[in-house]
């Protein structure tokens, strides 16, 4: 039987969109949101209902893709050349993190502090290492566990063929569940269960790889389903497309899917799920974009305090930068790289520290069933 959820929509007073890209197993969800011109994106973190604005000094426009157990941020910002560069957010003090390319940007951070991010690279305290997988044109990552496992798909000479890989210690092993043309590994465990989607006679499932048994996801209707996230209970989120190509998160508990949409939502994604069954996303409906996250019932609601927590974000919140719909920033968090991988990897030395210059803000959210 499907569990119930609670929905707490998330929307920062004064922005024109807001999404929640990630949730750490304290319930602290991080994001983005857009101002009210749709000239610039900030972050934030919500911790118990606070929000603090995340504003990389300088930068035109900050977003916030990852958090680890610590509280550590990591995402990317674009500096004054409107070049994107990733970043690593300590309680308040910002650590560039210095690339070989012209554009980067962080995607996944663990709990010991190693990042990784695009073009395929990982950053651990100062020192910067690309990843290419042997014969790869392309190589792209998109998670890492705690055990610094890495998860992503790599390119081959043939532009058809995609290949997903988990990256460990300088060594690559590369799979590909039975039957797929392509195949794209998103997120992983703990553990090491790995999930995915892959293209098998042009359409789209996700699947499951457990030390190489695997498990096809595909929710009942669905045309195309993308897994983003598994906990440690091996719960999985993601969104699929129904017949009618409605966008639907989902939630996949060893056989039992559940469809995630908030009330009058048209289009819901699901980003990331931590150890208690909380997921975090975002939806749009006819007012715009919003961020939220559900809960099983009967489990608090993540990053709620009271019934309701009211204040304003302030203009000097909401800092002007590259111009970027809602979709775009979506973009710059799903889709691969375009700016082709180093020959041969790099080391660099630590990134530049900045003091925070950001401030709290406890701004209102609303809780409701879906």
């Amino acid at each position: 039987m499907a569990t119930p959820y609670t929905y707490t929509i998330i929307n920062i007073p004064g922005a024109s969109a807001t999404l929640a890209t990630a949730i750490n197993d304290s319930g602290e969800v991080v994001g983005d949101y857009e101002n009210s011109t749709g000239t610039g994106f900030n972050g934030f973190i919500d911790h118990n209902g606070t929000y603090t604005t995340i504003s990389v000094p300088g930068a035109g426009s900050t977003q916030s893709n990852a958090i680890n157990a610590s509280g550590e941020i990591a995402g990317l910002y674009t500096d004054s050349t409107g070049h994107a560069k990733g970043y690593i957010d300590d309680k308040g003090v910002f650590t560039t993190i210095n690339s070989p390319y012209l554009n980067s940007y962080a995607i996944s951070i663990n709990d010991s502090g190693e990042v990784i991010g695009e073009p395929g690279y990982v950053y651990d305290k100062g020192v910067f290492a690309t990843l290419n997988a042997p014969g790869a044109v392309e190589t792209d990552t998109d998670a890492i566990n705690n055990s610094g496992n890495v998860v992503g798909s790599y390119y081959d000479t043939n532009p058809f063929a995609v290949h997903g890989f988990v990256y460990y210690n300088g060594i690559f092993t590369t799979f590909d569940p039975p039957g797929s043309t392509a195949t794209f590994a998103t997120a992983i465990n703990n553990s090491g269960v790995v999930v995915g989607y892959d293209l098998v006679d042009a359409s789209k499932s996700g699947f499951i790889d457990q030390n190489g048994a695997y498990t096809t996801i595909n929710p009942a209707g669905s045309t195309a389903t993308i897994p983003t996230g598994i906990n440690a209970s091996g719960e999985v989120v993601g969104y699929y497309y129904d017949s009618s190509d409605t966008v639907l998160g989902f939630i996949y508990d060893k056989g039992t899917y559940t469809t995630i949409a908030p009330k009058g939502s048209t289009e819901t994604i699901l980003t990331g799920i931590n150890a208690s069954g909380e997921v975090v996303g975002y939806y749009y409906d006819s007012s715009g974009e919003h961020g939220f996250t559900a809960s099983p019932k009967g489990h608090p609601a993540a990053s709620t305090v009271g019934d309701l927590l009211t204040s304003q974000v302030s203009a000097s919140d909401l800092v002007p930068g590259i111009s970027m719909t809602g979709s775009q920033a979506a973009q710059v968090r799903t889709t691969t790289n375009t700016f082709g991988p180093l020959d041969t990897a790099s080391s660099f030395g630590g990134g530049a520290v900045f003091a925070e210059t950001t401030h709290t803000n406890i701004v209102g959210i609303l809780t409701g069933n879906g």
